[in-house]
């Protein structure tokens, strides 16, 4: 029986089932099992258990204690631990869990990158905390995608994208293309497009290898001043190491576009160029070039079919703008309407037409510059009456010509501002402007009060770094507002105020000092120029004023003499390098919509255009735009919102 028994239970059979007695010791497990499945269970964790892990590991590291790999990484030795590594790192993760040689050999050579880099990767490992710096950001790179650490080359893409600037994009751009990170690349790219026309003197794009010069050489939305600053990068870039670089100069010449510069400068300055005579097809190219810029008409019918005759897209190109003010149209029956909100025109100089500029640009501008590749238009709301005070308040809205999506008008943070003025029976004067590339200044001359004779005068400046307003400080008691605006100018940091034949001149060291016209070596200059301006009850601000007196004194000399309408006011007036513009006005109160020019080189006044529409009043600055902004503009203004008949 007993053997039975014991058969039954081998066999699978269950003795309690069975009617049979359970063996002793099946039944002393059973009972043990009911005891524990009784007993209370809890579980403690400890949170900085695996940090606390790490920093130990890495206080083992430090000390050089239980280390079982040694990194070689030239003549430097980094020690670790093994495990470690493993766990952080799949490069080594996948060699300790193969048959590599290096499994055992408790040493790994590293060679081909750079010790710094290694032991930063290392450090993160244990860590967990990673140190970046424009010094080590590509060596850190470098070994982050060897060793394959997860996380660390996101970490130095975001870096390398948050420091993208005019000294490290070419860098950016490069190391982007090596690992294949494509967006930063773009990102780099972009801006490199953007900024040509400073990238262009640096050194480091003298670095550059022939294939990315030459890829954003033929670009053609590379934004640089003219195709002169091209050619003259490619003579530096070639002679930076003229043995190895010569045989390039032909492929990176033909991508120039030649047409596009200055007669002049193609004949006296780079046709003497020695690099240029040293291959005939060059010397081909700038021969038909000269044939293009010297008979337009024959290029014309017969394009080059070797040379770029568009600009790029980046070109800069020197325009008048021309906002505000109103227009009038002349119905069928003869009648005319008065226009308000008029289009901001731009008017291309060179080739001598009209466009509208893209968006709705700010109404009843009082003010208008130009600054770092922007359009500052003051615009002036209504007056918020109150007692006695009233507060003007003025936006300056902007025109940035390379925003990213397009030029359009928009409200800068911080450009808003409101004065306190007067109540007056007749408010004369205005909002006077000039700039320099830290500070715009305000002079508000409104408030004029007839009856008492009463000014109020306040001057202010917006940092352009700090985007705040401040008050500048201790304004002459005695410069009076009258009845004609004063000229307000910069010239280099200092600020003048030029009223009558009275300077007050502001420094930031000396303060303000009171002088006399005569005592400014070009007094007659500016007083010819500041009374043909208030002639036609116009203001003239920074950006159209030549830079040296002595242009100034070839410009104002002539002005008034030979004028064709000496009638006219209400007329915008600017200032293109030696030559004065007139646009529009109105003469015997109808409004014109003739452009007159005054050549210097000629010595003589003559009609250039016409306005799409007639316009008064408006406000006319000189710019520079790129040739994307205007490229696809509307030749003819439209006309809207008629609001005042005659």
């Amino acid at each position: 029986m007993e053997f039975h028994d014991q058969t039954c239970l081998w066999s699978g059979t269950n003795p309690s089932r069975s009617g049979m007695p359970m063996p002793f010791e099946t039944k002393m497990n059973r009972m043990a099992e009911d005891e524990v499945s009784s007993e209370p269970v809890r579980e403690f964790r400890t949170s900085d258990h695996p940090g606390n892990v790490l920093q130990s590991l890495k206080q083992l590291r430090d000390t050089g204690a239980l280390c079982d790999i040694v990194l070689a990484v030239g003549s430097r030795e980094i020690f670790a631990h093994r495990a470690v590594l493993a766990s952080g790192s799949q490069y080594f993760a996948s060699i300790y869990r193969s048959d590599y040689t290096e499994t055992h050999a408790g040493r790994i050579e590293l060679g081909s990158l750079d010790a710094e880099g290694v032991e930063t990767v290392v450090q993160y490992i244990y860590t967990g905390v990673l140190r970046l710096t424009l010094g080590n950001v590509h060596v850190v790179l470098a070994a982050a995608t060897h060793l394959d650490v997860p996380h660390l080359k996101d970490y130095c893409q975001q870096f390398l994208s948050d420091n993208v600037g005019l000294g490290t994009c070419l860098s950016v751009w490069a190391v982007a293309d090596l690992y294949d990170m494509d967006q930063l690349k773009e990102q780099a790219r972009k801006f490199i497009l953007d900024n040509f026309a400073k990238i262009v003197m640096t050194e480091d794009v003298l670095e550059l290898p022939v294939e990315r010069l030459l890829e954003l050489l033929i670009e053609d939305a590379l934004f640089v001043d003219k195709e002169e600053d091209l050619f003259e990068l490619v003579v530096r870039w070639t002679k930076y190491d003229v043995v190895n670089r010569r045989a390039a100069f032909p492929r990176l010449l033909a991508s120039i576009r030649i047409q596009l510069m200055e007669l002049e400068y193609v004949t006296n300055n780079m046709k003497s160029e020695p690099l240029l005579t040293e291959f005939p097809e060059c010397l081909s190219f700038a021969d038909e070039a000269v044939l293009y810029l010297t008979r337009p008409q024959l290029s014309k019918d017969s394009p080059p079919t070797r040379l770029h005759t568009r600009p790029r897209l980046g070109t800069l190109k020197d325009v008048i703008v021309v906002c505000g003010g109103q227009s009038e149209a002349v119905l069928e029956d003869g009648s005319r309407w008065t226009i308000a909100n008029v289009p901001a025109l731009a008017y291309i100089i060179d080739e001598d037409r009209w466009v509208d500029l893209k968006g709705s640009p700010p109404r009843n501008p009082v003010e208008m510059f130009y600054l770092a590749d922007t359009i500052y238009v003051a615009n002036k709301g209504n007056p918020d009456v109150r007692r006695d005070v009233s507060t003007h308040r003025y936006r300056f809205y902007s025109y940035n010509t390379k925003m990213e999506y397009g030029a359009r008008w928009v409200l800068p943070q911080g450009m808003e501002i409101e004065l306190p003025g007067v109540m007056s029976t007749m408010m004369r004067g205005g909002l006077l402007t000039a700039a320099t590339p830290q500070n715009v200044f305000l002079l508000d001359t409104l408030g004029w009060d007839s009856n008492t004779r009463a000014h109020h005068r306040t001057m202010l400046y917006f940092d352009t770094f700090t985007k705040r307003w401040h008050q500048l400080p201790n304004l002459p008691d005695d410069l009076i507002i009258g009845y004609l605006k004063p000229l307000v100018i910069t010239v280099g940091e200092d600020l003048y105020i030029l009223n009558g034949t009275t300077v007050f001149k502001y420094n930031r060291s000396l303060g303000w000092t009171r002088d006399s016209f005569y005592s400014l070596p070009w007094h007659d200059e500016v007083t010819v120029l500041q009374t043909w301006l208030r002639a036609n009850y116009s203001s003239v601000h920074h950006s159209t004023l030549p830079e040296s007196s002595g242009d100034l004194m070839d410009i104002t000399a002539r002005t008034r003499r030979g004028f064709p309408e000496p009638a006219l006011e209400g007329c915008s007036v600017c200032v293109y390098k030696k030559d004065i513009y007139v646009i529009g006005g109105l003469k015997d109160y109808f409004m014109v919509d003739t452009v007159y020019k005054y050549d210097c080189k000629e010595q003589q006044w003559r009609e250039v255009c016409k306005l799409p529409t007639p316009r008064s009043c408006a406000m006319c600055c000189y710019a520079r735009l790129p040739y994307k902004t205007i490229m696809h503009a509307k030749e003819h203004a439209d006309v809207v919102n008629v609001q005042v008949k005659d």
